[in-house]
């Protein structure tokens, strides 16, 4: 992969596109939305209620698929209007190019620009936790108490409405998940973390730390736990996403071995 050409919202002009397809393949099966149209290879995905814009935005998986660009936006935007939700496009390198220049021309605005990060499976090393604490393994929804019982990962995705769309969400997904918690002395859980085993590769969602608990290395300790657990159920390779202006959460993640495989960003006008 070349690194000298960076762009912001793009990132590197030159990337392993099978990889790039491959994770992006991983992203609708570990994360699915609760609606779904497409059109041609272009993916509309909706998850009324749900903050979370992976889940309520339109995707592409075909760069050469770029006919009736206006038109197909129009229709795209009346999907969107008739669930409820914002309508929003994700870039990512599988966007047709010109669509890519119809928004410029346009003056869509461009904005969170997120790494997909994805490292080697092998476990990192063993969990570092005080004594006291413990990692522990949890049906669905009482992760999903402990998810709430942290903050999750900000105060949009603890709402009611939205906890019942994430929930909904996670119901869908076909593949084995993993939902672990870092207990404390008094059984509190104190972080969270959802994974998604997908063949070869195991996604990383929804890690959280309880305010009164962060700096303390509970997330690191959670994302070694849930590689060691991935390496042994045959996955190669893990990833998440992040976005590029968390830099507390890159450095983490890049200390662990993660490093930048693509970047998306969303478009609005």
């Amino acid at each position: 992969m070349a690194t000298t050409e960076v762009d912001p919202l793009k990132g590197f002009s030159e990337l392993d596109m099978a990889q790039v397809y491959r994770l992006e393949q991983s992203n609708l099966n570990c994360y699915p939305s609760l609606l779904t149209n497409y059109d041609g290879r272009w993916m509309m995905r909706l998850a009324p209620h749900n903050p979370a814009r992976r889940v309520n935005s339109l995707n592409f998986f075909d760069r050469d698929d770029d006919e009736r660009v206006p038109e197909r936006l129009v229709s795209a935007r009346r999907l969107a209007a008739d669930a409820g939700v914002p309508f929003v496009v994700r870039w990512s390198p599988l966007m047709p190019k010109a669509l890519d220049d119809y928004l410029n021309e346009e003056g869509w605005q461009r904005y969170d620009p997120t790494l997909v990060m994805e490292r080697g499976i092998w476990a990192a090393a063993d969990p570092e936790l005080p004594t006291d604490h413990s990692i522990e393994r949890f049906t669905q929804e009482a992760w999903t108490s402990h998810y709430i019982s942290v903050g999750g990962t900000d105060p949009s995705k603890v709402t009611e409405p939205a906890i019942r769309s994430m929930s909904e969400t996670l119901a869908r997904i076909a593949s084995e998940k993993l939902c672990l918690t870092v207990l404390g002395p008094e059984g509190d859980p104190c972080a969270v973390l959802l994974a998604v085993l997908d063949r070869d590769c195991m996604g990383l969602f929804a890690i959280a730390t309880h305010p009164e608990h962060r700096r303390r290395g509970f997330a690191r300790a959670l994302l070694v736990e849930a590689q060691r657990i991935g390496a042994i159920s045959g996955c190669h390779r893990s990833w998440l996403q992040v976005m590029v202006q968390n830099t507390a959460a890159v450095g983490l993640y890049e200390s662990l071995g993660y490093r930048e495989a693509y970047r998306y960003h969303y478009c609005k006008q």
